[in-house]
């Protein structure tokens, strides 16, 4: 599966990340307020990770 970076964990957000992980891509989160992004990356059942610099086959933003 392919490598995603997905920015933005708000409401709309968090969701379609989480369902991108559990479809079996690895997701690299990022979010304005790193404590979210923590708590996404600790809460979640996956292999996901939060990282300052990586390549990525995909970039998702959920803005508001």
């Amino acid at each position: 599966m392919a490598k995603v970076g997905f920015v933005g964990l708000g409401v709309m957000g968090s969701p379609m990340a989480r369902h991108l992980a559990k479809a079996g891509h690895d997701v690299v989160v990022y979010n304005r307020t790193a404590s979210k992004a923590d708590e996404w990356v600790r809460s979640e059942e996956h292999t996901s990770e939060l990282q300052s610099q990586f390549r990525i086959s995909y970039a998702v933003f959920c803005l508001k």
